[in-house]
């Protein structure tokens, strides 16, 4: 009978064994289609230049996940070929488009089929429609958008992030309040199935693909090649003022969150989206809300609306405002609360991996919809209570905390929680969002669970954008009564089980 030790090793070789016979298929395979010159060229094995350096495009790097390969394809064909060649060698696949997934989906211990390149951007519809390729980043949509056809998109702050995983899972902004999510944005997706044919999705050619596909989810259905989206015109925010509120005193921010839940800022055409930084790396716990009076053209407009509701009532630390003169600065200062660097912004902070990392980091996220009644607003004392549970858990040790609060408005809450697969805003009141940071990456997912489970009685359902993979119901957390028809779908698209995204529709 082998030692213990001799049998680890001896168990280690043959599955070194099997990997390399089944990275052999792969490449043999993807040879027989396409090539010897294009395998090389966008085919990357382990132990192959280029390899190592795809390890570190991801946000957030599972350091369990070891792929057996990268695909970086820029046609469709090619995608089609790398899927057929993975199912014959029963190897999972997942795609990657920007890299941003806050828990590692862009990877896993398949073939990971890379789309960066996949940068399609041609406007149709007199400019009302855009058809895009999914390694196109926001920052890249949102300049060519402007620029081209003085259009806008709802896209949030992170301008490295691809298009495809944004609008597949949700897409949240300000600017959805107004114009809907980017999955609501939606008119057509075209992807690659798991026996290597394209489909086309829209709301008449394969409409329940076409529900999946708005709000379930990237990477479970197929691998989209192609999407095309609604474009809304931009003049509406080519005027704004920009401002920013800060407080470093927390001991009257109940106060302010209670009237902040009852505040109606769509009807006075301001977008906001408020933070509580605790234990930040650099100065004091603070709360900070970032806003814009738009369709607005001075500073003094701007004050008037914030001060007939209610807003300059609060002893701010300090107040200013910024006077914005295109749509593309309304996108930068939401973002950043800044217009000094626009073309930096989204052109070279937009590129593909600008923002990746090659480690693992000890920060996590979460979020919720969160409604804490359908008639009633929290009394002050849930308020007081809720960020004295923070400060209790966040402002300790080596934790970071910074809770994100945002009112939800018609745009999102306005479509029947059944129209798309995006369930957890439908219902809710505000989009509550945590990024915890520890000393270990356990310790933050605690950090976040904790938060979390303190609103449990008054969550709405969650989104999927900002994953966590630590819920114990994490299907019904994210899709709620669509989860159901979420997995028919899933049965029907993917049959064999070949996609193994980490976004886990359980087939059951």
């Amino acid at each position: 009978m082998l030692h213990p030790s001799l049998r680890m090793v001896t168990l280690l070789l043959i599955f070194q064994l099997i990997r390399g016979r089944l990275e052999t298929d792969f490449w043999d395979c993807m040879t027989q289609k396409l090539g010897p010159e294009t395998t090389n060229a966008i085919v990357f094995l382990p132990g192959t230049a280029g390899y190592d350096a795809r390890l570190g495009w991801c946000h957030q790097p599972d350091p369990a996940d070891h792929p057996m390969g990268f695909v970086d394809c820029n046609l469709a064909p090619q995608i089609a070929s790398a899927v057929m060649c993975a199912s014959e060698a029963e190897i999972g696949i997942c795609p990657r488009s920007g890299g941003h997934s806050f828990i590692g989906s862009s990877m896993c211990s398949g073939i990971v089929i890379d789309l960066w390149q996949m940068k399609k951007f041609s406007l149709s519809h007199g400019g009302a429609r855009v058809t895009v390729g999914p390694g196109l980043t926001l920052g890249e949509l949102s300049y060519n958008l402007y620029h081209q056809a003085r259009g806008i998109f709802p896209v949030g702050h992170s301008a490295s992030v691809g298009i495809a995983g944004f609008v597949l899972q949700g897409g949240i902004s300000e600017l959805a309040s107004e114009i809907g999510l980017g999955c609501d944005n939606i008119e057509e997706v075209r992807m690659v199935q798991y026996d290597g044919k394209s489909v086309t999705a829209n709301s008449k050619k394969n409409p329940d693909l076409f529900w999946a596909s708005r709000g379930g989810g990237g990477g479970k259905f197929g691998i989209v090649y192609e999407l095309t989206l609604r474009v809304h015109p931009a003049n509406r925010y080519d005027s704004f003022v920009g401002f920013t509120a800060l407080s470093i005193n927390l001991s009257w921010i109940p106060n302010f969150l209670e009237w902040y839940y009852k505040w109606q800022e769509e009807s006075q055409s301001i977008l906001s989206r408020s933070r509580i930084r605790i234990n930040a790396k650099k100065g004091p716990n603070d709360f900070i809300l970032l806003g814009a009076c738009v369709n607005c053209k001075s500073d003094a407009e701007c004050r008037g609306r914030l001060s007939e509701s209610g807003f300059l009532d609060f002893q701010w630390d300090n107040f200013s405002t910024t006077v914005g003169s295109t749509a593309l600065q309304y996108l930068e200062f939401m973002a950043d609360g800044t217009t000094a660097n626009t073309d930096d912004y989204f052109l070279v902070r937009g590129m593909s991996h600008s923002d990746s990392h090659s480690i693992q980091g000890n920060f996590t996220y979460t979020s919720v919809g969160f409604n804490y009644s359908l008639s009633d607003a929290p009394p002050l004392s849930f308020y007081e209570d809720f960020l004295s549970h923070v400060l209790s858990i966040c402002a300790i040790s080596k934790n970071r905390c910074v809770v994100f609060v945002q009112n939800l408005y018609s745009g999102i809450t306005g479509i029947d929680s059944d129209a798309t697969a995006m369930f957890g805003l439908r219902k809710a009141r505000q989009w509550v969002g945590f990024r915890c940071a520890g000393a270990s990456l356990q310790v933050a997912h605690t950090l976040c669970s904790d938060l979390r489970n303190y609103l449990s009685g008054f969550i709405t359902g969650s989104f999927l954008n900002w994953e966590d993979r630590v819920l114990p119901n994490y299907i019904t957390a994210y899709w709620g009564d669509n989860a159901d028809r979420l997995i028919e779908i899933n049965r029907q698209y993917d049959p064999t089980g070949l996609f193994i995204s980490k976004q886990p529709l359980i087939l059951g």
